[in-house]
């Protein structure tokens, strides 16, 4: 063995050197408080490299040996049958902290890992948070202080049939959430996809994007949750050449309405009654269709009350010419309908050829029998 210094400093008795020993059984050294200088190195025995402390101050273990700290409380080790390195504690009640010094001001403790298995950062109780990794591909973020996996975020690379690359699952509860993959599309295409996950674990890509700025909504509607809002088209090059105004698709319905006929103010009974209408922004188009198969029970001019829109008050006046009518008397012209600014109903002219007084309303006078109808269609704007 090499030659050791030992100094012990409270007995005032200078510094012992030590060559080595006489015996294999002569290795204990009993000395007072005080420093121990190592020359060369040490280890525990002459035969035995269990530990051993190199001249570059290296401590070193030997396969199969641990590290052993307060009664076998704590413990680093190496299981030669796997190869995997083990930081241990099994104290009733202890965590394994891990700290650094970033300052200078002291070590701060970063990371904890507690007596329940849970991992926190940045605090060292944690009582919910838990990263657990379920098979190579798979981690989890467990929230629930109980046994029950209720999970924060999952982050998988599944690699699957689809080339679906990656995926993130956020603010699940047993397994449902939202949904945010990645992956390739046909060929090389990058697509980004974005769902929800079931229960039972299966996904479901809502939208899905391309690396080229297409958006697919794969399955439901796309919503528009806050009125006046929509679709622009702003980033569009205007095609006429008059000013732009919005450009903003802001409303699209279809459905249903119910016109009142009246002549000279009388409601008149229809039946076979078809009308409905489609508004895109501000422009709506009705279409209706109905018979009168009574005698008509008011005198004077016809009209139709009961439009599902009522037409802005600037833009004059807006005509449904010809209309397609049976069982009215028309001579050789035809009967159209108009719908004024502002107004809320149907008026009713027709047009003879032959007639020098031009464009006269329709009225009761006018109606030869019964199954009478009129079909039209007619587009107006709305305010």
């Amino acid at each position: 063995m090499s030659k050791v210094k030992i100094q012990g400093n409270a007995s005032g008795t200078g510094v012992v050197t030590l060559t080595a020993p006489n015996t294999n059984t002569d290795r204990t050294i009993t000395l007072p408080d005080g420093d121990i200088s190592l020359g060369v190195g040490i280890d525990d025995n002459a035969t035995s490299t269990a530990i051993t402390i190199d001249a570059s101050e290296n401590v070193k273990l030997a396969t199969g040996s641990q590290f052993q700290f307060n009664n076998d409380t704590f413990r680093l080790r190496r299981d030669p049958a796997t190869g995997h390195y083990h930081i241990e504690s099994d104290e009733t009640g202890s965590s394994i902290i891990f700290g650094t010094d970033n300052t200078g001001a002291g070590v701060v403790e970063q990371l904890t890992i507690n007596r329940v298995g849970n991992v926190g950062i940045g605090t060292t109780n944690p009582s919910r948070w838990q990263h657990g990794l379920i098979d190579p591909k798979l981690h989890i973020l467990q929230t629930s202080t109980t046994g029950t996996f209720n999970l924060a975020a999952r982050f998988e690379n599944s690699n699957d049939a689809d080339n679906t690359g990656a995926s993130i699952l956020i603010n699940t509860n047993n397994d449902r959430g939202m949904l945010l993959e990645g992956g390739r599309g046909t060929g090389d295409e990058a697509v980004g996809h974005i769902g929800c996950t079931s229960a039972s674990g299966t996904n479901t890509r809502l939208i899905s994007m391309s690396q080229y700025g297409d958006v697919t909504v794969n399955t439901g509607n796309l919503v528009i949750g806050t009125s006046g809002k929509g679709i622009d088209f702003s980033a569009a090059t205007p095609d006429g050449t008059g000013s732009t105004g919005s450009e903003v698709l802001d409303d699209y319905e279809t459905g249903t309405w119910t016109p009142v006929v009246k002549f000279g103010g009388t409601t008149q009974s229809i039946t076979g009654v078809f009308s409905e209408y489609i508004k895109i922004g501000k422009q709506v188009t009705i279409f209706m269709r109905w018979y009168i198969n009574t005698s008509v029970s008011g005198t004077g001019n016809m009209e139709v009350e009961g439009l599902p829109f009522t037409p802005d008050t600037a833009n004059g006046f807006y005509l449904a010419m010809p209309c397609f009518t049976d069982r009215f008397v028309i001579d050789d012209g035809y009967i159209g309908a108009t719908v004024y600014s502002g107004d809320t109903k149907l008026r009713f002219s027709k047009a003879k050829n032959s007639n020098t007084s031009g464009i006269v309303s329709v009225t009761n006078t006018d109606v030869s029998s019964n199954n009478s109808q009129i079909r039209m269609v007619l587009t107006y704007q709305t305010a």
